[in-house]
């Protein structure tokens, strides 16, 4: 089947690899249906090394330059459109994926209401003025301290800024966390108490649980597991939108491991995947 990969990123994300040319032509190389280009948008950030840790775009820039290349592909032959008018067409979604933090509420709400995008992901990325990329977010906690600080505010600034259309990467802080075996994962049994809240929210306000596929690849030896307890419970408190994101920094990582999360996804009770047009949620079929 053809997927929607809703999570990528250009050179308008600092540590991103790719170009948009690149991540259009990579996508038609998989037979992508739906390419979402969704470049950091992080407010507010710490500081590492005496250095803030830039992450900005300007999305005027981004959505021309989107628009440049998918004329040009077009005059020479591809078929590519950033607007939908045929099935084997590629569709190129002009997104966003910001960085939520309590401090940057009010700056998130201007930014969103001055300008357009396809989806917003929501995402954290810096948690009490900490990078969860370093080691130095670790330092005195345990990994269930780590853990339910992310879902806490996951859960909070979900309550407080709702003008997103998909929560990213819940479990980004299990690719770098020190910790070993068990306690590794991120499991619901071990943290409903905050699962069961922020899925109901999701689940209430119709909003989409992004799988992220690069989260489940090796990092330093250690490859994750998606519990599926987490998605069960998110269709049993009556989630309907789940959508597949590769997290793409690199050529050629689009759509990675996506027929294996589709598998498990409509094992769990989810019989279609969703994409955005215009803030609009799209359902799509899961046909294995």
């Amino acid at each position: 089947m053809r997927y929607a990969d809703l999570h990528s990123h250009s050179q308008f994300s600092p540590d991103s690899n790719n170009t948009i040319e690149s991540l259009i032509k990579d996508a038609l190389s998989k037979n992508l249906s739906v390419l979402g280009i969704t470049d950091h948008l992080d407010l507010d950030p710490p500081t590492r090394d005496g250095a803030l840790l830039k992450f900005v775009f300007n999305p005027q820039e981004q959505q021309g330059e989107i628009e440049k290349v998918c004329r040009e592909m077009e005059s020479a032959g591809v078929r590519t459109t950033s607007t939908a008018d045929g099935s084997e067409r590629l569709l190129v979604l002009k997104g966003v994926e910001i960085g939520m933090q309590p401090i940057s509420s009010q700056k998130i709400k201007d930014f969103c209401n001055n300008n357009k995008f396809d989806h917003i992901i929501a995402s954290i990325h810096f948690i009490d003025g900490e990078d969860p990329y370093y080691r130095n977010y670790y330092i005195g906690k345990d990994a269930y301290s780590a853990y339910s600080r992310v879902l806490e505010l996951i859960w909070k600034t979900s309550l407080e800024n709702p003008d997103f259309d998909i929560i990213g990467h819940f479990d980004y802080v299990v690719r770098y966390a020190p910790y070993t075996g068990s306690e590794r994962d991120i499991t619901f049994s071990r943290y409903q108490d905050y699962f069961i809240p922020l899925l109901k929210l999701l689940a209430e306000r119709g909003k989409a649980l992004e799988i992220n596929s690069k989260t489940y690849q090796n990092f330093d030896g250690f490859t994750p597991t998606l519990d599926i307890e987490i998605l069960k419970e998110f269709r049993r408190l009556g989630g309907e939108n789940i959508t597949l994101g590769s997290d793409c920094h690199e050529p050629g990582k689009l759509g990675f491991n996506f027929d294996r999360f589709a598998a498990i996804i409509k094992s769990c009770g989810f019989n279609y995947l969703t994409y955005y047009k215009e803030r609009e949620p799209i359902h799509y079929k899961i046909e294995l």
